[in-house]
């Protein structure tokens, strides 16, 4: 797979203190992501009843935008478009997700 991120960060809305901004570690961001599977066994590992439903979709590029917060090291994103939302389940472009993980550990 071949893959690239593109973030842009936007000016935090609630004021706050320096030192208190410092210790938050706080961040607002733009976000886009793509890529292409460039694998001929695409499919390998996913269940057999899953790959009719999945049939075509790694064949172009998959891409998402949104939004996404940082507060310490706790990043939550908010992808608000996905060009092939059938590898997720989703059957919506337009639609409210989430994902919730560590931007760094150490």
């Amino acid at each position: 797979m071949f893959a690239s991120n593109v973030e842009l960060q936007l000016p935090f809305p609630l004021p706050v203190s320096r030192k208190v901004s410092r210790l938050l570690d706080r961040r607002l961001s733009l976000f886009y992501d793509w890529g292409k599977v460039l694998d001929e066994h695409a499919f390998e590992g996913i269940p057999v009843s899953t790959r009719k439903a999945l049939e075509g979709a790694f064949d172009g590029t998959l891409a998402d935008f949104g939004v996404s917060v940082s507060i310490w090291k706790i990043t939550a994103e908010f992808p608000l478009y996905l060009n092939r939302p059938e590898v997720v389940g989703g059957k919506d472009n337009w639609d409210f997700r989430w994902t919730i993980g560590f931007s760094r550990l150490f």
